[in-house]
């Protein structure tokens, strides 16, 4: 057995950073004030995660790359056969059910921003509470199969490293070079400035409550 890198570093950095603004925004998730920023500063960050994951999963590493998933997703019939009988087949990257709720997160996270920035407050509300739910049942299906492959994928996830047999090890090309990374980050960066730049959304300092209740008497009134 081999201790090799599997993850690169901005996967794991992806991860965690949109695990965190995701119990930001949920925790945040409110009509006005402070609050009401902070919910919104957390969505345009998991905006920003999102485009990066995306440009990512074509020039990023092995097994961060679609072209993985592709293949993951190939053997989900086998694997979930494999599954029943409680003897999952190992896999370096994503097992096939993992790929899948991948693809079913970053789905829900996009209908997340995109009803939160047009319209849409029961939609938002609705897959804001759906991720929230597919999250457990991520969480859930990391420690069955950490249980059922004695491999802890939690923390492979932090450093990035797993224990490979030789041949599976001698197939893995290591991480990729940094300068992907970096021109990651900047298309990132600047395709997010240009999709969030016409948004009135998120202001600074935060309208006090009192300016709102304002707003609120000015609308009744315009309606009389």
């Amino acid at each position: 057995m081999r201790n090799v890198l599997v993850w690169d570093l901005p996967t794991r950095v992806f991860h965690w950073a949109l695990f965190a603004l995701v119990v930001t925004a949920y925790l945040s998730a409110e009509d006005e004030g402070l609050a009401y920023q902070v919910h919104v500063a957390a969505g345009y960050g998991i905006g920003l995660l999102l485009v990066f994951r995306v440009i990512w999963g074509v020039i990023g590493g092995r097994h961060a790359r679609f072209t993985d998933f592709a293949r993951s997703l190939r053997y989900l019939r086998a694997y979930t056969r494999d599954l029943r009988s409680l003897r999952p087949t190992h896999y370096v990257g994503h097992n096939p059910l993992g790929t899948l709720m991948i693809i079913a997160m970053v789905a829900t996270l996009v209908g997340v921003l995109l009803s939160g920035l047009y319209g849409g407050e029961d939609l938002h509300e609705f897959l804001g509470e759906l991720i929230i739910v597919l999250a457990v049942v991520h969480v859930l299906g990391v420690l069955a199969d950490s249980l059922l492959t004695r491999e802890n994928l939690v923390r492979a996830m932090i450093t990035g490293r797993k224990n490979l047999d030789e041949r599976e090890a001698a197939r893995e090309p290591g991480p990729p070079p940094p300068w992907r990374a970096f021109v990651a980050i900047g298309l990132a960066v600047l395709i997010a400035i240009g999709a969030f730049a016409q948004s009135t959304v998120l202001t600074w300092p935060p309208p006090a409550e009192s300016e709102y209740e304002d707003e609120e008497d000015e609308e009744v009134e315009d309606d009389d």
